[in-house]
C-alpha cells in the first residue's frame, strides 16, 4: 500500500510539472514511463517505428489531458492501459471487449 501511495504522489508531481512547464514535465514523464510504454507497444505487436509512434501518442495524450487526469489510483496500470490502447490503434487491431 505504501508503494502505491509513493507512486501516486510521484505521478501527481509529474502532472503538476507538466501543467507548469510542459517540456520539462514531459521529459520527466518520458524518463519515468517511456521504457514501459515502448515495451508495452512492442509486446502488443508493434514494430520499432510504430512503438516510437505509440510513445509519442501517449505523451501527447498526457500533455492534452494533464489537468483532467489527477485522480488516478494506480498510475503505472493506467499508463499501461493507455499505451496498450494506443498500440492497438497504431496496428489497427480490433478491440475485443469482454462483457
Amino acid at each position: 500500500m505504501q508503494k502505491k501511495n509513493v507512486e501516486r504522489e510521484k505521478y501527481n508531481k509529474i502532472l503538476r510539472l507538466i501543467k507548469k512547464d510542459a517540456q520539462k514535465g514531459l521529459e520527466y514523464f518520458y524518463k519515468e514511463y517511456g521504457k514501459m510504454i515502448y515495451l508495452t507497444a512492442k509486446s502488443s505487436g508493434c514494430s520499432h517505428e510504430k512503438a516510437n509512434v505509440v510513445v509519442n501518442s501517449v505523451l501527447i495524450k498526457i500533455w492534452k489531458k494533464a489537468s483532467q487526469i489527477t485522480d488516478i489510483e494506480n498510475p503505472k496500470a493506467w499508463v499501461y492501459t493507455v499505451a496498450r490502447n494506443c498500440a492497438k490503434d497504431e496496428i489497427g487491431e480490433v478491440w475485443h471487449l469482454e462483457l
